[in-house]
């Protein structure tokens, strides 16, 4: 028999971390993860106007990317640091691999002499609000880390906050090769 999506548990304003933590749904790590989601659908649009050939090796890139956001997430939604450090799936090598995949598509861009206003593609205006939610994960963590007064090495994390950061710059790459 298949079980139904709804459980009323989120009826009374609260959710589970991924820990079973049963935190208010405002908490900034809700928000986080939310916003974690919001990129990840944007990144499948993305790829949904993506048609193959050319730019299936792109396509190929972002599904990397949308797997590694779920990591992202997890960790974010873990509770205590002593978890965290058993869950941690985003490391220094994440970071690399998209540096190395900016330095692929960004090489063969010209230089930027002006600021880039969004929409010559469909496309490309989608990979855009993809790095402006990207950003805004980003600063969400660095809110966490501040407001929960706790060492910003373990709780989202630095590794997490640089993997963000570094990401909304491929994003930015990606949105001017596709246009």
């Amino acid at each position: 028999m298949k079980s139904t999506i709804y459980t009323r548990s989120g009826d009374d304003g609260y959710t589970s971390l991924a820990d079973a933590t049963r935190v208010s749904k405002a908490d900034i790590r809700v928000e986080i993860c939310g916003t974690i989601d919001e990129l990840n659908s944007y990144l499948g649009l993305a790829k949904s106007l993506m048609s193959d050939g050319k730019l299936s090796e792109l396509k190929s890139h972002i599904t990397s990317i949308q797997e590694k956001l779920f990591d992202v997430a997890t960790e974010v939604a873990v509770d205590t640091s002593q978890a965290k450090a058993k869950i941690a799936k985003i490391n220094s090598n994440d970071i690399k691999s998209l540096e190395a995949l900016c330095d692929k598509y960004d090489r063969d861009l010209p230089p930027l002499k002006h600021f880039i206003i969004p929409g010559d593609t469909q496309m490309s205006a989608t990979l855009h609000v993809a790095r402006a939610v990207a950003r805004r994960a980003e600063r969400l963590m660095v809110k966490c880390n501040c407001e929960e007064q706790v060492d910003s090495g373990v709780y989202p994390g630095t590794v997490l906050i640089s993997y963000m950061n570094r990401l909304s710059d491929l994003l930015f790459i990606l949105a001017r090769v596709v246009a």
